[in-house]
């Protein structure tokens, strides 16, 4: 349950077919979504879920986790902060799922609240996955970051409530 105000951005089922990461794959690029290299690693190490269950989807601020324009606001810190709310990381499949979806074009590009991987890119650096719009088309991507690095106050984060 979320706390209440929030709002819900996106619901998806997950323990649902396509239930291999080939075949999730290959149902977003038929779908017309791009999947970067590293956003595509991570899928591959994707765990599904056992049973059906749906899941509620957030999109939540930094300024609105609390932070405001003095605040340092770290990643670790704001999946931290999130708990407060009832928001969790997201699993891996809620947001292949989502991508399959028809999500509204936008200019914004959201950062995937998630456990952090470490980038093949940028040695040392955290990697989560990313969603954005680029030239008309869906992309899934990464970003990596140090894990000391402040993210701006506008930065939107995909949750998953609870």
């Amino acid at each position: 349950m979320t706390t209440v105000g929030i709002k819900i951005w996106k619901s998806v089922e997950i323990g649902t077919d396509p239930r291999s990461t080939n075949k999730v794959c290959l149902s977003l690029e038929t779908k017309g979504r791009v999947i970067s290299r590293t956003a595509n690693a991570i899928l591959n190490k994707m765990i599904f879920a056992g049973e059906k269950t749906k899941v509620d989807l957030i999109k939540m601020s930094i300024h609105d986790l609390g932070f405001d324009g003095f605040d340092e606001a770290r990643y670790m810190d704001a999946l931290s902060r999130s708990r407060n709310l009832n928001l969790v990381p997201c699993q891996v499949e809620a947001i292949a799922k989502v991508c399959l979806q028809d999500i509204e074009q936008t200019d914004e590009w959201y950062l995937v609240a998630m456990e952090p991987v470490k980038s093949d890119n940028h040695i040392g650096h955290l990697c989560v996955l990313r969603i954005l719009w680029k030239d008309g088309v869906l992309w899934l991507g990464t970003a990596s970051f140090p894990p000391d690095g402040v993210m701006p106050t506008d930065t939107t984060l995909i949750f998953q409530a609870l």
